[in-house]
């Protein structure tokens, strides 16, 4: 008897069916990977293009005003982490003595920066209580303003007066519009307001506002390499507007790169209450192990590459102006880029993974930051 067609024909094995599925898992796990990679490639590209925005845009406010913004991070009133807007004097590496043995400069420098700076300054994201700026057709006593966006002159110190009236506090700044803080408010006249400028930074397009909150207090600094492995980026809770703290007054606005992490600004040390001057105070040294030094950019661990493409872009430290010296990592590398040495301000992103060791240059969480110098 002859067997039918169909009796003949083999069906596929369990076996199979498993290695089919394998192949499928596979190819489609090598294409989700690839259009992650295009995707995190496309962010970083973005994140270039927001930089470059904002690099334009702090030049342009440096023309009108004859300096880059101060660093607004605001360690008043037990406030702790760069989330903040208060100015904050820039650590100053006076070995032994006051203000900072070297120890604690280290320490301070990487956390001597902001994530408000730019908004506050290039946006004018204040109301009239704070900036000084715009008009508003609700009340006369109303803080809001329209429009929303744009900032009076923040006057020679850089703060709207706060670090000429007092200790430079964002909610202070509202007196430097004002002869006498001190007055009742009758007596009180207005200050010459100074220009009024427009924002310096469009948010059309990839620029993306959000805002921060404190999600713990700064761990202690290490004192090895195993305990700065341990410690990950800032103490800052990143909320969106479907958040219920959106509307918290304490909650502070940043730019965020397309990571949806804030970006964050660093400015070469200037002096007290002059942003125009740079901080020419340096450390004495310690004979025989540390050369007296001055602050830079240089100091800021994670603005340096987690590796150097080539010499002419490495500043070994070896250079005879001792002056220039610079902080070493825990790992006892100094090592930095020119362009950290020489920049004026820096911008700074913790790229794909978000995350960076501000203790030890050459980390695997350092190798994909994304930083921007500028002079």
């Amino acid at each position: 008897m002859i067997k039918s067609r169909q009796s003949q024909s083999r069906a596929f094995t369990v076996l199979e069916l498993l290695v089919v599925v394998a192949i499928i898992a596979v190819i489609a796990g090598l294409l989700l990977a690839s259009l992650r990679g295009a995707s995190d490639a496309s962010r970083v590209a973005k994140t270039r293009g927001i930089m470059r925005a904002v690099s334009v845009g702090l030049d342009a406010f440096k023309s009108d005003h004859g300096y880059h913004p101060v660093v607004l991070n605001g360690n008043s009133q037990d406030r702790d982490g760069p989330a903040w807007r208060d100015v904050t004097p820039a650590p100053v590496p006076i070995v032994g003595n006051q203000p900072f043995p070297l120890a604690d400069y280290q320490v301070d420098m990487q956390r001597w920066y902001s994530m408000t700076t730019i908004p506050e300054y290039l946006l004018g994201v204040g109301g009239r209580d704070s900036d000084g700026y715009g008009a508003t057709d609700i009340d006369v006593n109303s803080t809001g303003e329209r429009p929303a966006l744009g900032i009076r002159s923040p006057g020679l110190d850089g703060a709207w007066g706060s670090t000429i009236f007092g200790e430079g506090r964002f909610e202070d700044r509202a007196f430097g519009l004002y002869e006498d803080p001190s007055a009742n408010a009758a007596q009180m006249k207005l200050r010459e307001p100074g220009r009024v400028y427009g924002p310096y930074l469009g948010i059309e397009g990839d620029v993306r506002l959000g805002k921060i909150l404190p999600a713990a207090t700064w761990t202690a600094a290490p004192s090895s390499e195993e305990q700065a492995n341990e410690i990950g980026q800032d103490p800052v809770r990143v909320i969106d507007e479907n958040s219920q703290d959106w509307l918290n007054p304490d909650a502070a606005i940043v730019l965020l790169d397309p990571f949806d992490r804030p970006i964050e600004y660093f400015c070469n040390p200037y002096s007290p209450g002059d942003p125009s001057s740079i901080d020419q105070r340096k450390s004495t040294g310690i004979s025989g192990s540390v050369p007296p030094m001055r602050p830079s950019l240089a100091d800021i661990v994670r603005l340096r590459p987690s590796s150097f493409g080539s010499e002419s872009e490495f500043d070994g430290n070896v250079s005879a102006d001792v002056f220039n010296s610079h902080v070493r990592d825990l790992r006892g590398d100094f090592s930095a880029s020119i362009a950290a040495r020489t920049a004026s301000y820096a911008l700074f992103s913790g790229g794909i993974d978000g995350a960076y060791n501000p203790w030890l240059r050459a980390h695997p969480l350092n190798s994909d930051n994304i930083v921007e110098f500028g002079r």
